[in-house]
């Protein structure tokens, strides 16, 4: 019997372990928008030429039209490369870590007036509906 003992208890061992275990799960960057930098965003300031932010930050995702100028958005989201952890291959137990930074600048006459940069953690969906 106490061999039966031990063998039950090796074998339960041997099950338990991996259904317990952590499962780690490569996960590719996710991105929509497209890639700015944080120091060109940063160098976009007022009475910059407008053909210089261009050169920064290349052509806007969506330009809308105001009665005195235009506002440009550029936005970008992005999930880290890296692994998962997953508890029985199957629960997430971390999240990949998102973040999300958007750019508004508004051109009047050929320079910008004004420009508003926000990065935020997390996914958040862009203010104004993308272009497909």
């Amino acid at each position: 019997m106490n061999s039966l003992h031990k063998a039950a208890a090796i074998l339960l061992l041997g099950c338990t372990v991996p259904l317990t275990g952590c499962v780690y799960a490569l996960q590719p960057s996710i991105k929509r928008g497209q890639e700015f930098s944080l120091k060109s965003a940063n160098a976009v300031g007022k009475g910059m030429p407008s053909s210089r932010v261009q050169q920064l930050l290349g052509d806007p995702l969506l330009k809308t039209s105001q009665p005195d100028g235009e506002v440009w958005y550029y936005y970008n989201a992005v999930s880290a490369h890296g692994c998962r952890v997953l508890l029985f291959g199957v629960i997430p137990v971390d999240r990949p870590p998102a973040s999300t930074s958007d750019l508004e600048v508004t051109v009047r006459s050929g320079y910008v007036a004004s420009s508003r940069y926000r990065q935020r953690h997390g996914f958040h969906e862009p203010k104004h509906a993308l272009p497909n």
